[in-house]
């Protein structure tokens, strides 16, 4: 009985379906309110931006909130639906954060600078080098 009720419950997730992320993304900027929004599955990540970039450019002058409602726990093709639009929603949102935080100077790291792309190169490089059979 207990699980039947948990699932008749609300979806946290259900704002996602009218949620326009450039318009929540100029109220909370107006607001003096920067943060970037998070999405967790399997592990929680931060779209449009990455997490070592946040760590390393913008730690210092935003936050990250997590979605509620998200998770690797998929109750129906619904909230795969919604889990699938969050994802989109925020990668938006902490897009135009971002850009909006680069515009003030309030980065830490050079305009362009992408840790997670350098991160996920990394092991495509090695192994480029180990197939040509250089020293490198």
């Amino acid at each position: 009985m207990l699980l039947l009720t948990a699932c008749t419950l609300a979806d946290p997730l259900n704002w996602i379906d009218h949620a326009d992320p450039a318009r929540m993304a100029k109220q909370d900027i107006a607001a003096g309110r920067f943060r970037f929004l998070s999405i967790c599955g399997y592990a929680c990540e931060l779209p449009g931006v990455g997490g070592m970039t946040y760590f390393r450019c913008y730690s210092g002058s935003a936050s990250i909130d997590t979605v509620d409602g998200t998770s690797d726990v998929i109750r129906s093709d619904r909230h795969l639906r919604l889990q699938n639009k969050s994802l989109t929603l925020a990668s938006e949102y902490n897009h135009l954060v971002a850009r909006k935080l680069d515009e003030l100077g309030k980065r830490t790291c050079p305009i362009g600078e992408q840790w997670d792309a350098l991160l996920l190169a990394i092991p495509s490089y090695l192994n480029r080098m180990r197939q040509e059979g250089s020293g490198g």
